[in-house]
């Protein structure tokens, strides 16, 4: 899976692994689908998604969206005001761990349920604008 530019706008696509049948998941209002990560039950793809450029000198606002293969729509898990990151599955695919970062002043690790709900913050330090994370279980 990989993003590709369609037009202007930063879109989802998955193909086999010696480059056949590619398919673009994604086609929305979103300027950036962005960082795509499979759950590890194969069912959906978790993703940011640049939703405004013009917010917060430019860095803009960044939901964290999936595309479910069953159904084959793509749904927001949280779209809110701030920058929401990198999606990282918990190996039973229950939850989606992730960044948030705070217009650039301070950054969070949090996690939720993989259909949305709470957000519980896990870390959170007012003196780091950004975090990355990846996740070992």
């Amino acid at each position: 899976m990989f993003s590709k530019f369609v037009g202007l706008n930063l879109e989802v696509h998955v193909m086999n692994m010696d480059g056949t049948d590619e398919i673009q998941l994604t086609d929305d209002d979103a300027f950036q689908n962005y960082d795509p990560y499979w759950s590890p039950d194969g069912k959906e793809i978790a993703f940011e998604s640049k939703w405004t450029i013009l917010d917060c000198f430019l860095l803009g606002k960044w939901a964290k969206r999936k595309y479910n293969f069953n159904t084959g729509l793509t749904t927001d898990v949280i779209k809110d005001e701030i920058r929401n990151g990198l999606a990282r599955w918990t190996k039973d695919s229950e939850k989606i761990y992730f960044n948030i970062s705070v217009c650039g002043e301070y950054a969070q690790i949090a996690r939720m349920n993989r259909d949305g709900g709470t957000v519980e913050t896990l870390l959170e330090d007012v003196n780091f604008p950004y975090y990355d994370c990846d996740l070992v279980e």
